[in-house]
């Protein structure tokens, strides 16, 4: 019993400092990051780390990262104390949970709209079973609202950044 209570601890205390471990990893090659450069004009702009050099940082753009439609060029080399701010990508995540909240708000008031239940002419007024068809609606509608948000909310994704301690490029 104790053996097995020790090893639960073990695997929490575990799971806890892995992500912390995760976020705290240095800076290479290959790594997505951001860069706010104001003597260069460059704000908050993405690319991938190709090299970490003594006095510089080169980036490599891909075509939607710093704007390099046109004739923008395809590496840059950035000076390390020209740097203000470098972030580190920890990757992307959908919505669905916050999509789900949303839909379902906006499905209940279409619901609570459609069957209008302050009016003397809803469709939750007069005699036989009508309360139950506007529960039936308004259940339809908040949960088909909740579906659709949740699914627009997982396609919907967006990067998650870390900030880089100065300590790390300069």
């Amino acid at each position: 019993m104790v053996r097995r209570r020790s090893l639960l601890l073990l695997a929490g205390v575990i799971g806890f400092a892995t992500p912390v471990f995760a976020s705290s990893q240095s800076l290479s090659p290959g790594t997505r990051v951001r860069v706010t450069a104001p003597s260069l004009l460059l704000d908050r702009q993405r690319g991938q780390l190709l090299t970490l050099g003594g006095d510089s940082l080169i980036l490599r753009a891909s075509d939607s990262d710093l704007g390099t439609r046109g004739t923008a060029p395809r590496q840059w080399v950035i000076p390390r104390d020209a740097v203000a701010q470098l972030e580190r990508s920890l990757g992307s995540r959908g919505h669905a949970g916050k999509g789900l909240l949303i839909g379902a708000g906006v499905g209940l008031a279409i619901g609570l709209v459609a069957t209008d239940f302050g009016s003397s002419s809803s469709l939750c007024q007069g005699s036989g079973d009508y309360g139950t068809f506007c529960v039936l609606i308004v259940g339809a509608s908040t949960a088909g609202g909740a579906l659709l948000g949740a699914l627009f909310g997982a396609v919907a994704r967006s990067e998650r950044w870390e900030a880089v301690p100065a300590a790390e490029f300069r």
